[in-house]
């Protein structure tokens, strides 16, 4: 069922981006602090980047209790926007004004108007509930999958034909669970961190909002996000539970502002492209919090997921050995693969084939290289589209130098047609995939049916059944 408004306000206050099918009404609560509690019915407006309090993803937890989220930037491609957007929880974007216009408690009316757009509005028209629109889809021999960390999400999924999870983020897990540092649940364990207001933190998470009875707080950490990642794998369809799960990969200011991160992170003037993804896995620095991790990864599979590890950004081949090495090590047994998001792996292809068994293309980070820009600033928002000739090529160049490695490679986040296009000419033996935000793909699936009716069999993937 979707919640929608019975008529239409006949003024608003904004409107913008918006994610969700849904209307919500609830009291505006501006700018709260980090730790502060969010009711249940609220909207919670969250400033702008460049902010000294601007949000981020460590706020997805707390926004879980919200109705909704007035966000005031519009920056598509950044990872707070991105989790709204994978929970499915409105959103509206881009209301630059909000906390100028609203004070706290307003009753406010939030609904989708067209075309990913929608506004807000003082006005309290009466709410009905619908059956939501569920297009009868064809079904499709290409294989897809969608962008997915989160239950809730995957669950409205299942009368799509997908193949597994494409993209699970295990930052994004994290986050959506307990949205702490892992080097601060070492610590907690230990009883070692230094700041007493992170330790009375890590209480609250651990002993009020999940009434930890563990004597050590590391295996309630792992059998918590375990258990998530399992009740994933249980909401698929029994017979498409593949899931791409990708190793830890924020940016040093993202670790900050987790529970506990200011003591284990340092400063960078550019984190986007500072110490991050491999670099950061295999760093001798970061060994516990790794081995941590992969505790959460042993675990999901012992529990019975079918999880393929996923490598994120991986700047050369001797990153890449050194972290299969490490997992391994680690004693976790699971296929190996890479996130293209760098331009240069597409000129040590070659070699990263030696290393990996599959590669998933991450456009919104390859497109943030190959134009130099941050992609959480508004600024910036012109170079964002991964849909242009240049991020396209270097997934070209990479697809061409391993034609004859019969790898699987998942691709995502550009426009379906020219994937098909482009890519299946030279993808040589590779198996291409699709990889789709959740909420693309009602509209994919049948430009695939209509793009395959061109195709002869053996050019298409056949779908697991």
């Amino acid at each position: 069922m979707v919640i929608q408004v019975r008529e239409k306000p006949k003024t608003y206050l904004h409107e913008g981006t918006y994610i969700s099918s849904q209307a919500v009404q609830g009291k505006a609560l501006i700018h709260p602090g980090k730790w502060d509690k969010i009711e249940p019915g609220t909207l919670v407006v969250l400033q702008s980047a460049g902010c000294s309090e601007r949000a981020d993803i460590t706020w997805f937890s707390l926004l879980e209790q919200a109705a909704g989220v007035i966000l005031q930037q519009d920056t598509p491609q950044g990872h707070l926007h991105q989790m709204l957007k994978e929970a499915g929880k409105p959103t509206l974007c881009g209301y630059r004004d909000a906390d100028k216009e609203l004070k706290d408690g307003d009753k406010l009316t939030m609904y989708p108007t067209r075309n990913s757009r929608g506004a807000v509005s003082a006005e309290n028209p009466e709410f009905f509930e619908a059956e939501e629109p569920r297009p009868e889809l064809p079904k499709i021999k290409t294989l897809v999958y969608p962008v997915c960390s989160h239950e809730k999400r995957v669950a409205a999924l299942r009368h799509l034909p997908i193949s597994g999870i494409g993209l699970m983020r295990s930052e994004f897990l994290n986050n959506y669970t307990f949205g702490v540092h892992p080097k601060a649940v070492i610590a907690y364990a230990k009883g070692c961190l230094r700041d007493p207001d992170t330790a009375e933190l890590m209480d609250t998470v651990f002993h009020k909002k999940y009434d930890c009875r563990s004597s050590d707080p590391r295996d309630f950490y792992v059998d918590t996000v375990s258990d998530r990642i399992m009740r994933i794998s249980d909401s698929l369809p029994e017979h498409s539970r593949r899931i791409n799960y990708r190793l830890v990969d924020l940016r040093t200011d993202d670790s900050r502002a987790l529970i506990g991160g200011s003591e284990f992170e340092d400063h960078e003037a550019n984190p986007m492209m500072g110490c991050r993804g491999t670099m950061k896995l295999i760093s001798e620095d970061y060994r516990d919090a790794f081995e941590l991790e992969c505790e959460v990864v042993k675990a999901a599979l012992n529990k019975g997921a079918d999880l393929h590890i996923l490598t994120p950004l991986c700047r050369t081949p001797e990153e890449g050995r050194k972290l299969v090495t490490l997992v391994r090590n680690n004693c976790v047994e699971a296929e190996m693969g890479m996130m293209v998001e760098v331009p240069a792996n597409a000129f040590y292809s070659s070699e990263f084939a030696d290393i990996f068994d599959f590669f998933l293309t991450g456009p919104m980070d390859l497109t943030q290289a190959m134009f130099m820009y941050d992609r959480e600033a508004e600024t910036a928002a012109r170079y964002t589209d991964p849909d242009n000739k240049a991020t396209r090529g270097i997934v070209a160049t990479f697809l061409s130098r391993i034609k004859d490695r019969e790898k699987d490679v998942f691709i995502g986040e550009f426009e379906v047609l020219k994937v098909l296009r482009e890519y299946r000419n030279i993808a040589g033996r590779n198996r291409i995939h699709l990889v789709s935000l959740p909420d693309r793909l009602e509209e994919v699936i049948p430009k695939i049916k209509s793009f395959e009716a061109g195709l002869s069999i053996d050019e298409i993937t056949e779908r697991v059944l």
